[in-house]
C-alpha cells in the first residue's frame, strides 16, 4: 500500500473515504491498492467498487473495531461480500454465527413425560370457586 493516509471509496453508489491502515486486513484492498496505486490514480482517487454500499457499512465496521454487529437476516448476503474482500476471520464468523442460530430451537417441545404433568391440572377443582361470569361462587352450607 502507497503513503496515501486515505482512500475515496465509491461502493455501488454510497460514498466513503477510509483511512488505508482500516483497510489493510482485507486482501481485496491489499492487492488493489499496491505501491503503483497513487501513480496510476493521481487525476482521480476514488475507487468504485461494484458492490453493496449498505452492507459495506457492515464490513468497515467489522475492519475498524473488529465486531460484527449486524441483524440476522443480513448475516448469508455479508458473507457473500466478507468473501468477495478476501476478510477469511469475517466470514468463518458469520459462518459460526448462521450455524449457531440455525442449532438453536426457538422452542422445545415437550416430552411425554412433561405434557402428562401439565396437563393433569383438575380443572373442575379449579373452576370450583368461580362462577361462569368470574366472580368468586359463594359456597352454601347445607
Amino acid at each position: 500500500m502507497s503513503n496515501h493516509k486515505t482512500v475515496k471509496l465509491n461502493i455501488g453508489g454510497t460514498f466513503f473515504e477510509i483511512s488505508r491502515k482500516t483497510l489493510r486486513d482485507s486482501g481485496y484492498f491489499c492487492g488493489l491498492l499496491d505501491e503503483n496505486w497513487a501513480e496510476r490514480n493521481a487525476d482521480n482517487n476514488t475507487i468504485f467498487v461494484d458492490r453493496d454500499g449498505f452492507l459495506f457499512r457492515f464490513i468497515l465496521l467489522y475492519l475498524r473495531t473488529d465486531a460484527l454487529d449486524v441483524e440476522y437476516k443480513y448475516l448469508s448476503s455479508l458473507k457473500n461480500e466478507a468473501d468477495f474482500y478476501l476478510l477469511h476471520r469475517l466470514s468463518q464468523l458469520i459462518e459460526r454465527v448462521m450455524r449457531q442460530k440455525q442449532t438453536k430451537t426457538e422452542y422445545e417441545l415437550l416430552d411425554h413425560e412433561e405434557f402428562t404433568r401439565m396437563s393433569a391440572i383438575d380443572v373442575r377443582e379449579a373452576m370450583a370457586s368461580v362462577n361462569t361470569w368470574g366472580m368468586e361462587s359463594k359456597k352454601k352450607n347445607p
